[in-house]
């Protein structure tokens, strides 16, 4: 077969399998301490993940998931689900005199926006660069645009990270705009295991002021990563960059983002922590130096 039909051939398959994947948005699930809520898909449930397992518990059976708050009066948190090649992104909250206990999501419904891969945005990668990037419901190509820049920005900082014999996670370069924090993440795999990217979480850390003399307390605040990467896993001994964008938020004091990184086969968890003030202090996106 000649190159040109190789390729050819190559960007219908990769089509292909992209238009297989939808990402949803579903309404927020309400749950209490004392009585279970419970999800309901069309297909099984392979992952669910909670981004505050100390406040919510949760149970996987076949096609529905039972959901639990802990304890009374506890903070909303993240949630990410998947079924076959569905990922369903939404809110879980404590809720005091809930009525609802049943979510149907087996049909989609006003509740749920769906989002599919545009046709044709399967594109080339250069520089060992993922350029083609899973998009959510508020996803533009503008934003989609500005994470690619950032993604292929020179590197700037280097003291963002964490290090271990087998893994290293830096975050490199943060970029502002007036809604958004653009984060450029390397990703090093120093194994001859792959790394499969199971879940990334963010959470912003307030420090809160208790007064002369007494200890000071840090709130954590879930968000949801607007624009993620397509890109699964890293391979054995090798070097990848990961664009995130996710929602600003003004960080005060001793405040600071909390990425957390979650292996699907495997234990090794990675922590970074950026300071707020280097997120605040950041370049405006466009107007770099």
């Amino acid at each position: 077969m000649k190159p040109r039909y190789l390729t050819l051939f190559f960007l219908l398959c990769m089509e292909a399998v992209l238009a297989q994947v939808t990402s949803c948005t579903i309404d927020t699930v309400y749950c209490t301490d004392n009585n279970t809520s419970y999800l309901i898909f069309k297909d099984k449930v392979e992952l669910v993940d909670i981004g505050s397992p100390e406040d919510y518990v949760s149970q996987i059976e076949e096609n529905s998931i039972f959901i639990r708050a802990l304890k009374t009066n506890v903070p909303a948190s993240t949630m990410l689900l998947k079924t076959g090649k569905t990922f369903y992104y939404g809110i879980v909250n404590y809720k005091k005199d809930n009525k609802r206990f049943l979510y149907d999501f087996s049909k989609p419904s006003e509740n749920m926006e769906i989002s599919l891969p545009k046709k044709g945005s399967v594109e080339e990668k250069t520089s060992g660069i993922d350029q083609a990037l899973v998009r959510n419901s508020q996803t533009n190509d503008s934003l989609a645009n500005k994470i690619r820049g950032v993604v292929k920005a020179k590197n700037e900082l280097s003291s963002l990270g964490f290090i271990s014999s087998f893994i290293e996670a830096a975050v490199t370069v943060i970029r502002n705009d007036n809604k958004n924090t653009y984060l450029k993440i390397v990703l090093k795999n120093k194994s001859s295991i792959p790394y499969k990217l199971d879940f990334i979480s963010f959470q912003y850390f307030q420090h809160m002021k208790k007064g002369f003399a007494k200890k000071g307390k840090e709130n954590g605040k879930d968000v949801f990563p607007i624009e993620i990467p397509a890109i699964q896993e890293i391979q054995p001994f090798s070097t990848r960059a990961l664009g995130y964008v996710i929602p600003s938020f003004g960080l005060a004091d001793k405040g600071y983002l909390m990425i957390l990184f979650r292996e699907s086969s495997g234990d090794r968890v990675l922590k970074i922590k950026v300071p707020g003030q280097d997120i605040q202090k950041a370049f405006i996106i466009g107007n770099e130096k």
